[in-house]
């Protein structure tokens, strides 16, 4: 055999593996569940890239674009931050879960985005048909195909498949078999809300426990190989909503739930709270510290009305000829001053240039309104 028909045959060889390399590579993708982007737009009536609480700047100081990625089956929640990764090639970017949506803080100019999730085929270089703007807002919408299962069956052995109603994603299910104590297996719900097994015949309990919903369990018996078992769980709610509205007095002040700042007054929760018993905790300048006990319950908005007591009175200082009012060591007029301050005692003083200053103590009583003369400073002289 003559060399150059050994390297055809050593190069056919290549080209059949590479073959058949291809053809299991295409097979593994045909599995793969899969997720297509049905909608993106920009929402030209949002401010929310703009607003002070949620705007983002890049290293250039310009505001960048948020993009609300949402499924477009409301019963389908995205609650994961780490479950989707994108690239918009050359373009920063960052993600942050809000609510039952991923917002994308992305550069403006980007144009294309490749989206990929772990066990689905992945979305490459989408074409967004547009240029990202500086600060401006977008919606994207997608959808999951159902989760199948198409493999040979063993003769001992069933399919069985959870599917929970909402379709929560990153539930943790948990599975023992009849006459164990230990879990034989401990997973988490696909996007869709489902997971499954392959299991042998025979009687299973499961458990299910996600946020904001009352922990499931039941119990199923395999007995035949010719179908998947389904097994529809409806998982009860066990969330509310907490709202703060100003009734005069608590507007800006800081919130705090079980010792976490969660926001200011006005407030109305975007997220979910599970039931039950909550302390609450409103600090705000001038006023004293309010503290009270709220309980969350099943599918209702607590609504608060705080009422702040005050801390402070109106206090009014003048001097003659114009001289520096400091309080404390901080500058807060000439000549006059006049403006609520918090109960307690303060140092002040009187200061001008070529006299030597003069101090008064003061003592500030709760609502006690007090307008007080203070000695001008001393010139100094030979």
């Amino acid at each position: 055999m003559s060399q150059q028909s050994l390297k055809r045959k050593w190069a056919l060889c290549l080209l059949l593996c590479w073959g058949i390399v291809a053809a299991y590579a295409q097979k593994d993708l045909e599995r793969l569940h899969k997720f297509t982007i049905t909608e993106f737009y920009e929402d030209q009536q949002a401010t929310t890239a703009t607003s002070e609480e949620y705007k983002d700047v890049d290293g250039s100081g310009s505001l960048m674009a948020i993009i609300k990625f949402m499924s477009a089956d409301p019963t389908v929640k995205i609650d994961n931050m780490e479950a989707f990764m994108f690239n918009f090639g050359n373009m920063n970017h960052k993600t942050v879960l809000h609510g039952d949506e991923l917002w994308i803080y992305v550069q403006k100019n980007a144009r294309t985005v490749t989206i990929s999730r772990e066990g689905y085929a992945p979305i490459k270089k989408y074409d967004l048909r547009t240029t990202i703007k500086e600060g401006a807002t977008y919606v994207m919408k997608i959808t999951f195909d159902k989760v199948t299962w198409n493999v040979e069956r063993s003769l001992n052995k069933q399919f069985l498949q959870l599917q929970l109603e909402p379709g929560l994603s990153n539930a943790v299910v948990t599975l023992t078999r009849e006459g164990e104590r230990e879990p034989m297996e401990t997973s988490t719900t696909d996007a869709t809300g489902s997971v499954a097994w392959n299991l042998e015949f025979g009687t299973y309990f499961y458990g299910i426990k996600v946020p904001n919903y009352v922990e499931a369990s039941g119990r199923v018996k395999l007995t035949t190989s010719d179908s998947t078992y389904v097994e529809k769980v409806k998982l009860t709610p066990n969330f509310g909503y907490l709202e703060i509205q100003d009734p005069g007095n608590a507007s800006g002040a800081k919130v705090f739930v079980n010792n976490k700042e969660v926001g200011s007054v006005p407030y109305k929760s975007d997220v979910k709270w599970d039931c039950g018993t909550y302390q609450l905790l409103l600090v705000k300048d001038l006023y004293k510290s309010h503290t009270e006990e709220f309980t969350i319950k099943q599918g209702e908005t607590t609504v608060i009305k705080p009422v702040l007591e005050s801390n402070f009175a109106e206090t009014t200082l003048t001097v003659e000829g114009g001289a520096d009012i400091y309080i404390d060591g901080i500058r807060k007029g000439a000549g006059r001053w006049a403006g609520p301050l918090k109960a307690g005692t303060y140092l002040v003083e009187c200061r001008k240039a070529n006299h030597r200053k003069t101090q008064k103590e003061i003592h500030v009583e709760v609502d006690v309104a007090s307008t007080i003369t203070l000695d001008p400073p001393i010139p100094i002289t030979g």
